[in-house]
């Protein structure tokens, strides 16, 4: 019995190391287990963490990225904003120069014309002017009526009239080519100038002033008006007892008055469109003569 329990004992005493040996095998294993799962555990969380890290670097440099975009956005727009603004302020300073050459412009026109009306007022040509004037007037003069191609006829504008009516000493002739009467006056007014040598004065003086009233007369405008203004109390009326210029109406001027008038040609004429006889035309160019005296009687 006692060998019994000792056999009993010793298996159990058996056992019992057995069981501990397999239970300090078993503490390594699970150890080694445990780091093992601690180590992937780790080195996954490592990775994790450094996979996250790269993400969240990787996410915080798409984010920079994106503001510095954002950031160079607003630069850009505010780059083109400045351009633009720079392009806007250019082309206001454009436009004030140009407002400015514009005024400049401006104000080299008005003293421009200020000169021209200057010198049109009071003018001072020089003789090769004259001369050229003068020669191209009797050319075309020539071309209307039966005179010289040097007559001393010249076309006389409205302001050269107006300040020879006011100021001026010659002959004033008003006519135009239609008239029968004026291309038969004009040839004999051309004799009368040449042999009264009214040529030997400068300028309008030594000149005939033809002006065609033609046009003015049948508009009846300001300038024709004008002129009747002038001349008014020297003029024939018409049938509604208006003064009226008729033609070929001759006038004498001296220092701007009137100092005589011959309109048409001589009584003795029946038909207007048949030529002047040799007596009829030394009868017209007598009263011309008569009347060129009167201007030279006046000292002007």
């Amino acid at each position: 019995m006692r060998q019994l329990s000792a056999i009993l004992m010793c298996m159990v005493l058996a056992l019992g190391l057995s069981a501990c040996a397999a239970g300090i095998t078993a503490a390594p294993i699970a150890d080694s287990a445990a780091i093992d799962i601690t180590e992937t555990t780790v080195a996954t969380a490592a990775e994790v963490t450094t996979d996250l890290t790269t993400t969240a670097t990787a996410a915080a440099a798409t984010t920079a990225t994106a503001e510095a975009t954002t950031t160079t956005a607003p630069a850009t727009t505010s780059t083109t904003t400045s351009a633009t603004t720079s392009t806007t302020a250019a082309a206001t300073t454009a436009e004030t120069t140009t407002t400015t050459t514009t005024a400049a412009d401006s104000t080299t026109a008005a003293a421009t014309t200020s000169f021209a009306t200057t010198e049109f007022a009071a003018p001072d040509p020089t003789p090769e002017d004259w001369d050229a004037r003068f020669a191209r007037d009797a050319a075309q003069f020539a071309e209307l009526y039966p005179v010289t191609d040097s007559s001393p006829y010249v076309f006389a504008t409205f302001d050269e009239l107006i300040l020879h009516l006011e100021y001026g000493t010659g002959v004033i002739a008003f006519g135009f080519p239609a008239c029968p009467r004026c291309q038969n006056a004009f040839p004999v007014l051309e004799k009368a100038f040449s042999e009264k040598d009214m040529t030997k004065y400068a300028g309008f003086h030594g000149k005939i002033m033809y002006y065609n009233i033609l046009d003015d007369r049948e508009a009846d405008n300001e300038r024709y008006k004008t002129i009747v203004g002038f001349l008014k109390d020297n003029l024939q009326l018409d049938d509604g007892g208006n003064p009226r210029i008729f033609v070929p109406d001759i006038f004498f001027i001296a220092s701007g008055k009137v100092a005589g008038n011959h309109l048409d040609t001589v009584a003795s004429v029946t038909d207007p469109f048949d030529p002047l006889t040799e007596a009829q035309a030394d009868e017209l160019l007598e009263i011309y003569k008569s009347l060129i005296d009167k201007i030279e009687d006046c000292g002007c």
